[in-house]
């Protein structure tokens, strides 16, 4: 799950994007504090957007309901259309950054490394079949475990036993509270008194994120905003 300075940091490489359709372009893209700035191309005004807001979009949905139409939701103002594309611009430029790490990662792997004086390729053959091998294994093991990893994020799974949903989303300040505190008593005593859905086995639904204690943020196709629930009552679709 990525951190709230982390998000900020990620915004603040963006200087400029384009909407979703095509049709405008935001320029001259700030961070301050805890607000983006911009404009819109070929216009003087300089617009705002909260950075809570944005961050509590990305965290809560999957990319594929990262829209305007979402946007209504969780950005207020008139600014739905930047908030959608700065949110896609830093989503696909980390997807492409751990592409290329991880591209990376299995060309030394397969091609053993460059010795810069002679140009001889160290361990190429060995190290490559090895790789391979472990690729194999956590592949196997991976189709027979149904269990969600901790760091993943956005993944389709089934809700497998009746279970109960916690928190209201609307109230940004203590859902942040909850994310961030580690006094587990009133983790648990807010959850205890904000229970706010039946979730019935078979059920779909999205795992956003992983939590604490292993309660986990999942979103349902019932539910408007997303709600906590324990980890073990869910399984991969």
């Amino acid at each position: 799950m990525i951190g709230y300075n982390s998000f900020k940091k990620l915004i603040g490489k963006v200087d400029k994007v384009t909407s979703i359709n095509g049709t405008a372009e935001y320029c001259d893209i700030r961070v301050i504090n805890d607000t983006i700035t911009f404009r819109r191309n070929g216009k003087d005004t300089i617009e705002r957007i909260d950075v809570n807001e944005m961050f509590r979009f990305y965290c809560e949905q999957p990319i594929e309901n990262i829209n305007t139409t979402m946007a209504r939701l969780y950005i207020s103002g008139r600014v739905q259309s930047p908030a959608v594309a700065i949110l896609h611009k830093i989503y696909n430029d980390t997807l492409e950054q751990n592409r290329s790490f991880w591209g990376r990662i299995i060309f030394r792997w397969q091609y053993g490394d460059i010795n810069e004086k002679s140009g001889m390729v160290l361990g190429g053959g060995c190290l490559s079949m090895i790789f391979m091998f472990l690729i194999a294994i956590v592949i196997n093991i991976g189709s027979f475990n149904n269990d969600i990893g901790v760091n993943e994020t956005h993944v389709p799974c089934v809700i497998k036993k009746e279970t109960v949903g916690y928190y209201n989303s609307k109230d940004i300040e203590r859902v942040n509270e909850i994310l961030y505190n580690e006094d587990e008593v009133s983790f648990m005593n807010y959850l205890a008194a904000n229970i706010i859905c039946q979730l019935h086995k078979g059920e779909k639904c999205v795992y956003i994120r992983y939590l604490k204690n292993n309660y986990v943020v999942i979103k349902t196709d019932s539910q408007i905003y997303p709600v906590i629930v324990r980890k073990d009552c869910l399984q991969r679709e």
